[in-house]
């Protein structure tokens, strides 16, 4: 069994081999000797690169604004790894992964900004909130664009630009909405976790429903009710269990 598994991972060796000298290299060596070997980790080989450029640069900031910690160069590391499985094809449904690193980088942004900032309302906190926002934008429509054709077939031109208007309008938006998601969450009195949780989960609502109505077509009634409920029930427990500081 253990020789079977050796050989079904002996084709992701030179992933696994990048995603260790990632990990390693934000643990122990300069911010400007990591970016560039980060850099050279993530564009040789070039091919598909463009496709998991944002996340690479998310992911990229976040390295370099968050403070060094062996559990967080595994973290990295993993997530390094994981682009560079959908960059080089080897997963079969790169939508789902594609979504699922996109939700896991938004949660990382919102952690950091609730952990250095959380407690601030300046307007350094505003300024951090928008750029926080555009992120997850960013990482919206980078989704959107990967799996939601220019042209659809037999369209026109017209037809192009019009769906990529209609990206642009809905990266916009939800850049808008977690906007006001993030502000909001500081005036709740909870700690910077439970702040990241709670406005990560209405922010993650709003962004499969606008993904799955933009990628798959109007979104049915069962589907707006299972999502949200979902969501719903979780927010329940998440602020029941939550120690609340007022």
């Amino acid at each position: 069994m253990f020789d079977t598994l050796i050989e079904r991972l002996r084709p992701l060796r030179g992933t696994m081999v990048r995603a260790l000298a990632f990990g390693l290299a934000w643990a122990i060596l300069p911010s400007w000797l990591f970016v560039i070997l980060a850099l050279y980790l993530f564009f040789v080989p070039p091919a598909q690169a463009g496709t998991v450029i944002v996340p690479f640069i998310v992911l990229l900031g976040l390295a370099l604004l968050t403070p060094g910690g062996s559990l967080l160069a595994v973290v990295f590391g993993l997530l390094f790894w994981y682009i560079l499985l959908i960059k080089e094809l080897y997963l079969i449904d790169r939508k789902t992964a594609y979504e699922v690193l996109s939700f896991v980088l938004v949660f990382l942004v919102f952690r950091l900004f609730y952990d250095r900032l959380g407690g601030g309302a300046d307007a350094a906190t505003f300024f951090f909130a928008a750029l926080a926002a555009i992120v997850t934008g960013m990482l919206f429509s980078s989704f959107i664009a990967a799996f939601m054709p220019d042209r659809p077939a037999e369209e026109s031109g017209n037809a192009a630009s019009a769906v990529r208007r209609l990206r642009r309008v809905a990266s916009a938006t939800i850049a808008f909405l977690v906007f006001e998601i993030l502000l909001a969450g500081l005036f709740l009195p909870l700690d910077f976790i439970y702040q990241t949780a709670v406005t990560f989960l209405i922010a993650l609502l709003l962004m499969d429903l606008a993904a799955r109505h933009l990628l798959e077509g109007p979104l049915s009634r069962e589907r707006i009710l299972i999502v949200s409920g979902t969501v719903g029930a979780l927010l329940v427990i998440l602020l029941g269990s939550a120690a609340w500081t007022l």
